[in-house]
């Protein structure tokens, strides 16, 4: 039987790997939450999802707060964002 704690840790993950679709995420309200639990519970982060907060937050007309690009900045897995044409190649030639 799933507990409510591994059912949200389930579906946060669900969530986030589906954020992770995205080229940039315009549902920010969505995103860090998810991104604060994950790191309060010490979960990994699926690297699409790493990969989307980043792309998002470098975007100079998004409003990103200084605290969330920071905690975005502490994020060092993955080293490249997957799902870039540049850093695919990269990443799976380089293993």
């Amino acid at each position: 039987m799933m507990t409510t704690a591994t059912a949200t840790v389930t579906d946060d993950r669900a969530r986030m790997e589906e954020l992770g679709q995205l080229h940039i995420c315009y549902a920010t309200h969505k995103a860090w939450p998810l991104l604060n639990a994950a790191l309060d519970a010490g979960q990994p982060l699926p690297a699409s999802f790493v990969a989307v907060l980043r792309r998002t937050a470098m975007l100079a007309y998004w409003q990103v707060e200084k605290e969330q690009k920071k905690m975005i900045a502490g994020l060092t897995e993955p080293v490249l964002n997957p799902g870039e044409a540049w850093s695919d190649p990269v990443s799976y030639t380089h293993l």
